[in-house]
């Protein structure tokens, strides 16, 4: 599991940086391009490269939105929940503790991962916020009391000035903070199922548990994973055309998954045409057969 966490988690950070570039790019071209305060592109690897930036806003985040934080970030509770706390056995005791001990890693790769995600969620999503509010000046002054300031859109500011849970205690900015945090887990592929398929799927295994998790015992993780195949293909790209047609800001970001994806099958379709191509759809030739 902690080998399929970092393989998935650097491939998705590699995906998220292609998407955004597109989705940039497509901005630019169409004249609707976001207000950046914060990075964007590269916004969830520097979370990865920069460690420290991405530690002190997770001990705020825990600080401030107690809730939203334990529901995100795992505390080696996976073991304790599904025996319904600690037990007074002595025998589950040292069960339960070697079962977290031999969980820790897996725990520590995934939240590195997840810990990354939160902090660019959270640069774009500020990004999209100062948009929002430089669209109708007046319109945030009478909500805010203030005239509109980009450094109060910039994460690292905000850190600065300890003014983290203001911007996100008000109503607008909790419901930012929601939405992060979806973003966030759908990145490391822990977002509950939005789809009838993937609730159906999710909701089966939870039914008769002892049956099911031996043939599918990471359904919440299948269910994402079918999700971001989905959206990375060529069968996506009607939808992200019709989402990106239909929204007033700029973000194009549904259609670039399309077209990345649209892109890859091209690609491995014109690979296996060639003379590289192995006999077997995941092999290749070298140059001397």
């Amino acid at each position: 599991t902690t080998f399929r966490n970092v393989v998935s988690g650097y491939s998705r950070v590699g995906m998220d940086i292609l998407t955004q570039s597109l989705d940039n790019g497509l901005a630019k071209v169409t004249g609707t391009a976001k207000l950046k305060p914060n990075s964007d592109v590269w916004s969830i690897a520097y979370g990865l490269t920069n460690k420290k930036e991405a530690d002190l806003v997770e001990q705020i985040f825990e600080k401030g939105f107690q809730d939203k934080a334990g529901r995100m970030f795992k505390q080696l509770a996976d073991i304790a929940d599904a025996t319904g706390g600690r037990s007074g056995n002595h025998k589950v005791g040292r069960l339960e503790k070697a079962s977290r001990q031999l969980n820790a890693l897996n725990t520590i790769s995934d939240n590195m991962f997840k810990r990354a995600a939160f902090v660019g969620n959270l640069k774009r999503e500020l990004n999209t916020m100062y948009t929002q509010a430089m669209k109708d000046p007046a319109a945030y002054k009478k909500i805010s009391g203030k005239d509109i300031n980009e450094a109060d859109f910039n994460l690292i500011e905000i850190i600065k000035k300890g003014r983290f849970n203001d911007t996100f205690g008000t109503k607008q900015g909790r419901e930012a903070l929601d939405r992060i945090v979806e973003d966030t887990l759908y990145f490391t592929y822990q977002r509950s199922p939005q789809g009838a398929a993937g609730k159906l799927l999710v909701n089966a295994m939870n039914k008769a548990p002892f049956l099911t998790t031996s043939l599918v015992p990471f359904p919440r993780f299948v269910a994402n994973a079918l999700r971001f195949t989905y959206e990375y293909s060529p069968a996506y790209l009607f939808t992200g055309a019709r989402k990106a047609l239909s929204k007033e800001t700029g973000n194009y970001e549904d259609l670039a998954k399309g077209l990345i994806g649209l892109g890859m099958y091209t690609g491995a379709v014109a690979f296996r045409d060639s003379e590289y191509a192995g006999e077997r759809w995941y092999e290749g030739k070298t140059v001397d057969g």
